[in-house]
């Protein structure tokens, strides 16, 4: 068999559950960023380092919560951070920086608290009571 005819077996590498945890929440970033119309960034090992850092002291759902609150949320604070005209306030390294992360996630419980409370007012089902008697 000559070099030329030689194929060379490529096998995948598997992943640990942590680079599946940054590539989640890097994915969800990624969507915020492009529903305000910004390109969509390369994950570089600078931005795995920072979600590393994160996921040492908060969950993955946290980290996914807070984004969603960010993306979603109508109050002043995650509009301001949507709305900024350079776009910093939802860059990778603002957003999990872990002095400030904190306070974000405590906003984001609350928005969420309020919303899952006005869902369950939304989903009240009428009932007819009937009592022992003769109806």
């Amino acid at each position: 068999m000559d070099k030329k005819t030689r194929k060379m077996f490529v096998f995948p590498i598997k992943q640990s559950e942590m680079d599946k945890d940054i590539e989640k929440i890097f994915d969800s970033w990624c969507d915020l960023r492009k529903s305000l119309g910004k390109r969509k960034p390369e994950i570089t090992k600078k931005r795995k380092r920072i979600l590393k850092e994160v996921l040492k002291d908060f969950t993955v759902e946290d980290c996914l919560l807070v984004v969603r609150y960010i993306k979603e949320s109508s109050c002043d604070y995650a509009k301001f951070m949507r709305e900024s005209k350079s776009g910093k306030y939802t860059l990778l390294v603002t957003i999990f920086r872990t002095t400030i992360f904190e306070d974000k996630l405590e906003r984001a419980k609350d928005w969420e608290f309020e919303l899952n409370k006005v869902k369950a007012q939304e989903m009240h089902v009428p009932f007819k009571v009937i009592y022992g008697g003769k109806t």
